[in-house]
């Protein structure tokens, strides 16, 4: 169930950057591992925690406090087998000229999450 959240080292500058959003669980300072309590409620107020989000409520938070959407969908080699993860970092806004601030690929879907949030952090 850890692959669902957020690792660490994002969580800290997600902080950086205004997120401050209840969690289930938080990353415990002494070692940066996720406290064993899954449910309960945080305060996430208080000094010195980081908080440590699920990665939907993530892009949830870039979607609604920031119109920036963030999707990492299958790459297909010739229609025949996947090859990877395309990544990508859009804007919602429509006055842009071109809505996509960042595109690449990953590996693995989870690598492909973290590179995509690690961009959008870029424009906030």
């Amino acid at each position: 169930m850890e692959h669902l959240f957020i690792p660490y080292e994002l969580a800290l500058k997600l902080k950086e950057k205004g997120f401050d959003e209840p969690c289930f669980t938080k990353y415990l300072d002494e070692n940066k591992k996720l406290a064993h309590n899954y449910l309960y409620y945080l305060d996430h107020n208080a000094i010195g925690q980081i908080n440590a989000p699920l990665y939907q409520q993530v892009i949830d938070w870039f979607r609604d406090k920031h119109k920036i959407s963030i999707m990492v969908v299958p790459n297909w080699e010739h229609h025949k087998k996947m090859d990877g993860w395309d990544c990508f970092v859009d804007s919602l806004k429509l006055d842009m000229d071109s809505p996509t601030f960042f595109n690449g690929i990953s590996e693995d879907y989870y690598s492909g999450l973290d590179w995509s949030i690690k961009e959008a952090l870029k424009v906030i």
